[in-house]
């Protein structure tokens, strides 16, 4: 059986679907009885054979209308109604005189595509056909007329044809609609999931890129600070030669942690381009879900397609009957013509006569068949048109389950958007880094000039020994933020991976 889901408007579908049937069954149900009482009533049938009918009915609607009462989920409203359906169709059909009184299940038939459940399909598909063999049987077995094998045939074909195309159409609709719900439930969940994830580590990312931001210009400052300083000890630079010298090793540390911050930068730009293919992906893997849903709504369309090709060929009975019904008319015109001659003739004619008369009551009873046969093929035709409104109704619920995931791949359109704003940041993050390390090098540089004259700037080494430190504490800073960004990275690309 197919999957249950919560309608649009918040109603359990298998509320909503046990309701429907009852309601059905019931005007189903008071029909019959309402028909066979007015049978009662112009005494066509006596009280004492709609009787068991009133019973039968009775006791159906009553543990329906318990059952519905005491829990509206269940499922047993389903088996009870068919049971009693059919218990009720068995002693009409058997005991009926009308041949198209085997039509009478028909409605109620149909209406079993809603609960989505092939092998109560199946069972009451093969009942019907059961229940009109053994009504064919013993027909055929209390004997039959050649009109009356005609109609036996067609009853056989028509109830052999109508449950067939009932379980396979309920068969192909629940095959499709189940992996569709089922697919678009997985992937909303593990969309939600990973879209909760994702926010907020983007959220962290986001915060941690802001404060390097802010560390490196507070490190730029420091740098013009200490460019400025060494200008101005540029004439003492002779008095501080071995400070120099360590200023020298120090500046050389914080150029190997800028290009370390350089390489983890880099490495973050090419996780946030991975979480941007793999949020791609996903989006893909939706696209993938709403072609399944055109594929269930082609699947549909097949149905009704076929379905009203079954329409067409009774309407190509109908002209078959007419045919027949035109051949009874000119047998009959034929007849009466030999009945007049017969007449004419006197004794020599009074045999043709008799055959002439023969071939009337044969045209007749031919005209009175076809008759039935075009009602019981009309009455077919509405009950086709029936099915087919079915079907079609489910064929709009599919298309409400495309518009689902149409709505998941919007979102996946916002992700992509967070995921580019966050590769930005990343970027310029990566930029603001180079502009850091050129401007250490050319500290290096500057250093390397002075160190000739290195004891000539005794009295500003404090100065420059100060700045160079803060230099060296704000890149440790920057260093570490730069790993917390590391590992944030590495957790967005562990919720694509999962995702």
């Amino acid at each position: 059986p197919g999957k249950e889901m919560p309608m649009q408007n918040g109603i359990n579908e298998k509320v909503y679907v046990n309701k429907l049937f009852v309601v059905c069954h019931y005007m189903h149900q008071i029909s019959v009885v309402l028909a066979y009482l007015i049978e009662v009533i112009k005494k066509v049938r006596s009280f004492n054979y709609f009787l068991p009918i009133l019973i039968m009915v009775a006791i159906t609607m009553i543990l329906e209308g318990v059952v519905y009462a005491g829990d509206k989920e269940s499922t047993y409203l389903r088996h009870i109604g068919a049971i009693g359906n059919v218990v009720v169709y068995a002693y009409i059909l058997f005991t009926a005189v009308n041949p198209l009184i085997f039509t009478i299940i028909f409605p109620m038939s149909a209406l079993v595509i809603m609960f989505k459940d092939n092998n109560f399909t199946l069972i009451q598909s093969v009942g019907m056909i059961i229940l009109n063999v053994i009504d064919v049987g013993r027909k055929v077995a209390t004997g039959v007329t050649g009109q009356e094998i005609e109609q036996v045939e067609l009853q056989v074909l028509v109830l052999s044809l109508y449950a067939s195309f009932l379980f396979i159409a309920t068969n192909i609709i629940n095959k499709f609609n189940t992996n569709n719900v089922q697919s678009i439930k997985e992937g909303q969940e593990r969309f939600k999931n990973a879209l909760d994830n994702m926010m907020t580590v983007s959220k962290d990312m986001t915060t941690s890129i802001d404060s390097i931001s802010r560390e490196v210009e507070e490190l730029r400052k420091y740098t013009d600070e200490t460019m400025s300083a060494m200008g101005e000890v540029s004439d003492g630079i002779n008095q501080t030669a071995n400070a120099v010298s360590q200023q020298l090793e120090r500046t050389e540390v914080i150029q190997k942690n800028v290009e370390s911050v350089k390489e983890v930068s880099e490495g973050i730009v090419e996780s946030m381009r991975n979480a941007t293919n793999d949020v791609r992906t996903g989006s893909e893997k939706i696209k993938v879900l709403i072609d399944k849903g055109v594929v269930t709504d082609k699947a549909g369309a097949k149905v009704v397609r076929e379905l009203s090709d079954l329409s067409r060929h009774t309407e190509k009975m109908q002209d078959i009957v007419s045919i027949i019904t035109g051949v009874a008319s000119q047998t009959s015109l034929l007849s009466l013509n030999a009945s007049i001659e017969a007449a004419r003739a006197g004794e020599a004619g009074r045999g043709f006569a008799v055959v002439a008369s023969e071939i009337s009551k044969l045209a007749g009873q031919t005209s009175k068949a076809t008759d039935n046969i075009t009602e019981l093929i009309d009455d077919v035709s509405d009950k086709l048109d029936g099915v087919i409104k079915s079907i079609n109704k489910l064929m709009d619920s599919n298309k409400e389950q495309n518009e689902c995931a149409e709505d998941a791949a919007s979102s996946f359109k916002k992700i992509t958007a967070v995921t580019s704003e966050v590769n930005n940041k990343a970027v310029q993050l990566e930029e603001v880094v180079k502009q850091l390390a050129d401007a250490d090098a050319a500290i290096v540089e500057s250093i390397q000039t002075i160190s000739a004259i290195s004891e000539e700037v005794s009295a500003h080494s404090s100065e420059t020994l100060g700045a160079s430190e803060r230099n060296k504490d704000i890149a440790d800073r920057v260093g570490k933020h730069i790993d917390n960004l590391k590992i944030d990275a590495d957790k967005l690309r562990e919720v694509n991976y999962k995702r």
